[in-house]
């Protein structure tokens, strides 16, 4: 009896273990993975700045330039400019900025040593005077002789209207100007100076609206500041001359207008800024044809 409950017990264990191998290869073992960060993802990219419509048979540099292109950027590419000058931008009759021109003298364009100037121009603000940045590219040869003015014909034209067809217009009254109106916003410009030598200027036509987005921009930064108003320091900062819009900038929409007449060919027209403190303070501007002419003020 012994012996037949040891056999028994021998063959339950011989059992159990057949069970938990059975069940080991059914369940295989789970490896753990090893966490992995979730990279973020990128921010997008800024859209591409509008690119300068240089022609490739004229292109002076492997490098894109770009409406907008500050002076520091453009060092970048060409190093320190040989000389520097500026002009007055008038917009209506009013200078709105600075056109500045930053000149490099030993440049390569179709094998021949070439002056190029780039154009910047620079808002002259009322109060937050800013850069709008490149503007215009123009492309000097200094070595063509008065005699060899048709080099502007004869291989600078044809380069153009490979690429934009026949000119948009043409004038010769001594230069000869030719104009393609090459996208919506840009055109070129061939000027063959026959006392200078053949030049081509590339320009974008955006610079006319740059008065009038420089004085909105001007208005609502003013306005977030808090300064804005009929205030001692605004009223020192009206100055003959000045547009109505840029009087705008320092004193926000006028309350009324007071007066409008005609002395001759010169037109009128006063306008009145209030403010609700204890003092009721008040400024007065004149206007003749426009511009201020005459300015007051009271309880400042």
């Amino acid at each position: 009896m012994r012996k037949f409950l040891s056999l028994l017990l021998a063959v339950m264990l011989c059992c159990a273990v057949f069970v938990s191998c059975g069940k080991a290869e059914q369940e295989p073992e789970v490896s753990v993975e090893p966490s992995v960060e979730v990279e973020a993802s990128p921010s997008p990219t800024p859209e591409p700045r509008k690119e300068v419509g240089i022609p490739e048979e004229l292109k002076f540099c492997d490098e894109p330039l770009y409406y907008g292109m500050t002076i520091e950027e453009i060092r970048e590419i060409f190093g320190q400019e040989d000389e520097t000058s500026e002009r007055d931008f008038y917009q209506t009759g009013n200078l709105i900025g600075k056109h500045v021109y930053y000149k490099y003298n030993n440049a390569q364009c179709q094998g021949r040593q070439v002056q190029l100037q780039f154009r910047i121009f620079n808002y002259d603000g009322v109060v937050i005077p800013k850069s709008y940045g490149l503007d215009a590219v123009v492309i000097r040869w200094p070595d063509v002789l008065e005699e060899q003015a048709s080099f502007a014909n004869e291989e600078i034209k044809p380069i153009i209207e490979n690429l934009y067809g026949e000119p948009d217009s043409v004038k010769d009254d001594g230069i000869i100007h030719l104009i393609w109106k090459a996208k919506e916003h840009d055109r070129i410009d061939i000027l063959a100076k026959l006392a200078d030598g053949p030049e081509i200027t590339i320009e974008t036509s955006r610079v006319r609206f740059w008065g009038s987005v420089g004085m909105r921009e001007e208005a609502a930064a003013y306005k977030k500041s808090g300064k804005q108003g009929v205030t001692r320091d605004n009223f020192k900062r009206l100055k003959m001359g000045m547009i109505s819009e840029q009087v705008d900038i320092l004193l926000g929409p006028s309350t009324e207008q007071t007066a409008k007449y005609k002395i001759g060919v010169m037109s009128y027209a006063t306008f009145v800024w209030e403010s609700n403190n204890l003092w009721d303070s008040q400024i007065k501007v004149t206007f003749c044809d426009g511009k201020v002419d005459a300015v007051y003020s009271s309880g400042l």
